[in-house]
C-alpha cells in the first residue's frame, strides 16, 4: 500500500515553470489576503462612511481614508468633491491633487484630526 502512495504522486515532480510561476503566485495571493483582511462592516459602520463622505462632499470636512493597495495600507488625507456612482468611485481632493479610488479599496474612514 506504501508503495501505491509513493506512487501516486510521482508525475508531479516535474512541473512546468509556467505551473511552478502560478502555484507561487496563488501563494503569495493567500498570505497577502491573511496579512491584510477584509474588515467586515455592519449596517451602522456603512450608513457612518456614508455620512461622513456625505459631510465631506458638502461641508469639507477633511477624511483619513485607508485604502488597501498591493504594497499594503494607504492612508489618504483630503477632502472627498465627488462620487461616480457608474465606476463607484471616489474622488478625493488631497494636498498633492485630486486621487481617484476604488469603493472596493476602503478599509476605513474618519475625520482628520489638525
Amino acid at each position: 500500500m506504501s508503495k501505491k502512495l509513493f506512487n501516486q504522486f510521482n508525475c508531479s515532480r516535474m512541473m512546468l515553470p509556467e505551473h511552478r510561476e502560478k502555484l507561487k503566485e496563488h501563494h503569495q495571493k493567500i498570505v497577502f489576503r491573511e496579512k491584510f483582511p477584509m474588515p467586515l462592516l455592519d449596517e451602522q459602520q456603512w450608513e457612518e462612511f456614508q455620512y461622513l463622505v456625505n459631510q465631506s462632499i458638502h461641508i469639507g470636512i477633511e477624511l483619513k481614508i485607508t485604502i488597501l493597495t498591493p504594497q499594503g495600507y494607504l492612508d489618504i488625507i483630503g477632502v472627498v468633491s465627488k462620487i461616480n456612482p457608474i465606476s463607484n468611485q471616489l474622488v478625493i481632493a488631497t494636498g498633492e491633487g485630486i486621487i481617484k479610488i476604488a469603493a472596493s479599496q476602503v478599509r476605513k474612514i474618519l475625520k482628520a484630526h489638525g
